[in-house]
């Protein structure tokens, strides 16, 4: 019982900690930006690319594991009840969020890395373009990780 409050704790924790990264940037940090400059809106969008990043893949890493721990044998792709479907979409919007996630780290913090301005230099248009699309991408996944949320509401 206490070995399953744990999981279940962590796993929630670790949601929480995605899915409330994500949206503490989309409402609060994203629009205050138009305070700064441009030179550091650029630098601490990549900072917080770059911080963000390090805790949402942590979260993934204790969701996998605590999501293989608390799945029924059997449920995964289960599409026989509501509560099963539930699950198995929870499973599927989370699979599109982690390939979104890995598409994000492996090409666009690097290619953002590039393109960081330096010291007194003003952002590229390109570096500004790669910004949007990386600003597209983390709202897809805001979406999806508001859907799974109202799939573990359902199930």
């Amino acid at each position: 019982m206490v070995g399953t409050t744990v999981v279940t704790f962590l796993h929630l924790l670790a949601t929480v900690f995605w899915v409330g990264g994500m949206l503490y940037f989309h409402f609060i940090l994203h629009p205050s930006l138009h305070l700064l400059d441009p030179p550091q809106v650029g630098k601490l969008m990549h900072f917080q690319m770059k911080r963000f990043a390090m805790m949402a893949w942590l979260s993934i890493i204790v969701l996998m594991v605590t999501g293989v721990m608390m799945t029924p044998s059997g449920w995964f792709f289960n599409f026989s009840s509501l509560i099963s479907t539930a699950l198995a979409l929870k499973h599927i919007f989370f699979l599109i969020m982690l390939l979104i996630g890995i598409f994000i780290s492996l090409v666009y913090g690097p290619k953002m890395d590039r393109l960081e301005p330096k010291p007194g230099e003003h952002p590229s248009a390109e570096f500004f373009r790669t910004q949007h699309v990386v600003n597209l991408l983390t709202r897809t996944n805001l979406v999806l990780g508001i859907l799974v949320l109202i799939c573990i509401a359902i199930g």
